[in-house]
């Protein structure tokens, strides 16, 4: 029995939820690197690493589809380590960023090394990562089944009961 069944079922819902979402995946600007900076020494390396960082992700299939997964299930939840996000296995940033930037050239790849150890990771990728912009466009939520004690027809799957709405312009 999972948590907050009931003893005694009466009804029991099926139901499939779709959630939509556009990702538009910019670049590394520099005018906010020199904000976040204020001035900061070596600006242009920074954005060049974090501009290097972006392209080698694009490149790698696997870990950006796991990260557009770790991206999408933060924006519904608030925090990747949610129920959701244990149900498609998020991982945290840091690890799938890794293979990312170990396949860059050494420098870069023990840079981020060094600032994933020392836990700064985030602050060292945090323009990288606002370079995606994830809108929440609709979600749908069908019932698919539906059986209610005693009535051996409704074993078979339910009348659909669609319920749709739809957010907009809300990028993260």
């Amino acid at each position: 029995m999972n948590r907050g069944e009931p003893d005694t079922v009466i009804v029991e819902k099926h139901y499939r939820m779709t959630l939509d979402f556009r990702v538009l995946i910019g670049n590394v600007r520099k005018e906010e690197i020199e904000r976040v900076g204020d001035g900061l020494e070596g600006a242009d390396e920074h954005l060049e690493r974090q501009r290097r960082l972006l392209r080698a992700l694009l490149c790698d299939e696997r870990a950006l589809d796991d990260f557009m997964t770790y991206l999408v299930t933060d924006r519904v939840c608030r925090h990747p380590d949610s129920e959701l996000g244990m149900v498609f296995g998020v991982r945290p940033d840091e690890e799938i960023l890794e293979p990312v930037y170990s396949a860059l050239g050494e420098d870069d790849a023990q840079f981020f090394r060094e600032v994933r150890q020392e836990g700064i990771l985030w602050d060292n990728t945090e323009q990288f990562e606002f370079c995606f912009a994830v809108d929440w466009t609709g979600a749908t939520l069908i019932e698919i089944a539906a059986k209610k004690e005693g009535d051996p027809t409704a074993a078979e799957a339910g009348q659909a009961y669609l319920r749709r709405f739809t957010q907009r312009g809300n990028s993260s």
